[in-house]
């Protein structure tokens, strides 16, 4: 039966026996088969398996760089094929992605070209749409019944408002005062159609409190619903 000394300090050894040893991390005594051999020594590793095993997760955990390269090169070594055919489908993706990005800048080259032709055209069809009651009440009710079903959504719209507000620059008016600067247009400042009880009367920010807009007369008009 053979005997294996492993230094404990500078000039202290522990001798076993009995093909077992002792961890230096966990202090259990155990066979030798439960520890690494190490290559061209007779001895193996003083950490059992276990305890290797976290002290090389511990190590990869604090310094994840350190020998990537290295075991990267020897994963492709393992299986080549494999990371034959990971290579094929990155390349693949790559070349995809880069067809779809020049296709998205083409078509939008080619949306505000066509935009700037038909703009009148885009905003009466527009003015149209947003002008039939049957559309506008079908859009009311299908935007109240999201509301209700995310009531946290409109809580937060107004929260963001309600800050915007509070950041804003303002000028106090009073609501004689608003009533009269909305009595100088006979209708929607954006799309000109008249108030109706379809079309509500809404007070606009023309340039936008989430642009930076003052909350102050000057900036504001009136707007029905759709267009605000």
């Amino acid at each position: 039966m053979r005997e294996y000394q492993w230094p404990r300090g500078r000039h202290e050894y522990e001798a076993t026996v009995n093909n077992t040893q002792v961890c230096v991390e966990c202090h259990r005594e155990l066979p030798l088969s439960d520890f690494y051999r190490r290559k061209g020594r007779t001895r193996p590793y003083r950490f059992c398996r276990q305890c290797q095993s976290a002290r090389t997760r511990a190590y990869r955990r604090a310094k994840p760089d350190v020998g990537a390269a290295d075991r990267a090169r020897r994963a492709r070594a393992r299986d080549p094929e494999r990371f034959a055919e990971k290579d094929r489908l990155r390349a693949q993706s790559d070349l995809f992605k880069e067809k779809r990005r020049r296709r998205a800048v083409e078509q939008s080259t080619y949306y505000k070209k066509w935009y700037a032709i038909n703009r009148e055209h885009v905003l009466a069809l527009h003015r149209a749409y947003r002008g039939d009651p049957t559309m506008l009440a079908t859009l009311n009710a299908r935007k109240q019944a999201w509301y209700a079903a995310h009531p946290e959504n409109r809580r937060r719209e107004r929260h963001r408002r309600a800050a915007r507000l509070r950041s804003a620059a303002a000028v106090p008016f009073t609501g004689d005062l608003l009533n009269e600067r909305m009595s100088l247009w006979s209708g929607c400042w954006m799309c000109g159609e008249p108030f109706t009880a379809h079309r509500i009367r809404t007070v606009d920010h023309v340039k936008p409190l989430s642009k930076g807009g003052p909350d102050m007369l000057a900036n504001l008009r009136p707007a029905c619903k759709s267009c605000n």
